[in-house]
Order: C-alpha cells, then structure tokens, then sequence
C-alpha cells in the first residue's frame, strides 16, 4: 500500500512539475508549445488517476505515519497545480481579451488605405 502512494506522490509530482513549465510558456509565442504539452498533461493525469485507482481497491483502512506524511505530500502537490492551473487559465483568458479586442476594433486603419486595383 505504501508503494502504491509512493508512486502517486512521483506521479502527481511529475505532473506538478510539467504542469510548472507549461504555466512558465508565454501562450502568444508559444501557443503550439503549450497546446502540445497540455495534451500531454493528460497523459500524467491519467497515470495519476490509475494509481487512484489500485489505491482505490487495496481500500487499507490503517494508515501508517509514512503513508500519512505521503498523502499531506501529494495533496500539497495537488495543491500547487490547482494554483498554476488557474494562473494558466487566467493567462489564456487574458490573451483571448486581446485578441477580442484587437478584433472588435473599429476597420479604421482599413478605411485610409488606399488600394488600387
């Protein structure tokens, strides 16, 4: 039972860590980077939810003091990404305003151009 939290604690610390450099990406310049590394997100959160899972069935009800120092881990960790998760979703929000905005804006730089055919 312990080795099934120690994994998860490596899992959702593995998940912290890439879910840290997708919030460090600028989403203007890189925005396929970070479409490409969320996909892949998934694939961590999927490796953490199987973990869950077989922790899930083993259903121990003694928790020893090494399991109860490793679940205050993964639930700081958890913790963290919940954090950076917002901070992503504000940054995409915001850059989604800009672009908005840039495109609601008023074709007057169109009018004074002059094309001629």
């Amino acid at each position: 039972m312990e080795n099934l939290f120690k994994s998860k604690l490596e899992a959702v610390e593995r998940l912290n860590s890439f879910t840290r450099e997708i919030a460090e990406l600028s989403l203007k310049t890189d925005y396929d980077n970070v479409n490409s590394m969320v996909e892949k997100r998934n694939e961590y959160i999927v490796a953490v939810r199987e973990i869950d899972e077989k922790i899930k069935k083993m259903n121990s009800i003694n928790d020893t003091d090494e399991i109860k120092n490793i679940k205050k881990l993964i639930n700081q960790s958890v913790q963290e990404i919940i954090e950076m998760d917002k901070q992503i979703r504000k940054n995409l929000s915001d850059e989604i305003k800009l672009v908005k905005a840039k495109l609601n804006e008023p074709a007057s730089s169109l009018g004074q151009l002059n094309i001629k055919a």
